[in-house]
């Protein structure tokens, strides 16, 4: 189990797959995966702010910071200052990423069938419990909990 456990948690394969299936639409967009990966949560969680992807992802500000000064450089997102803290920005995604979007999600779908494959969905279900679990026990520990 320990050596299983590690081996997913290291991800490397994971990433690997994942480089090569968005590897073409990276080329197409001229943008890098940390950029698809924040117009990805951006659009499933529209109200949420980039310090809050920041802390799920366990990347740095900075990192986070030019990417989506590309992003909206690029036209993919638009970021507004808030009006009550001038030091945070809204991000939204434009339709200009709308086609990035629709065909990443295509791709998460494949490269994620891929992997649940043989695998039922009461064990896929299963494993996405655990593995919920799993980032709560994550967060505890980085927060010194």
């Amino acid at each position: 189990m320990s050596d299983n456990l590690d081996i997913i948690l290291r991800g490397r394969k994971i990433k690997r797959i994942s480089d090569i299936a968005f590897g073409e639409l990276r080329k197409k967009y001229g943008i890098k995966q940390l950029e698809v990966e924040i117009l990805i949560y951006l659009s499933r969680n529209p109200e949420s702010s980039a310090s809050t992807f920041i802390k799920e992802m366990g990347l740095n500000k900075g990192q986070v910071s030019v990417a989506m000064d590309n992003l909206s450089s690029g036209g993919f997102i638009t970021l507004k200052r808030d009006n009550k803290d001038h030091r945070y920005s809204h991000a939204s995604v434009t339709e200009k990423a709308l086609p990035v979007l629709e065909e990443a999600e295509k791709l998460k779908v494949m490269y994620e069938i891929m992997i649940f494959s043989g695998i039922s969905p009461e064990d896929a279900f299963s494993f996405w419990n655990v593995s919920k679990k799993m980032m709560a026990n994550l967060e505890k520990i980085d927060l010194g909990q």
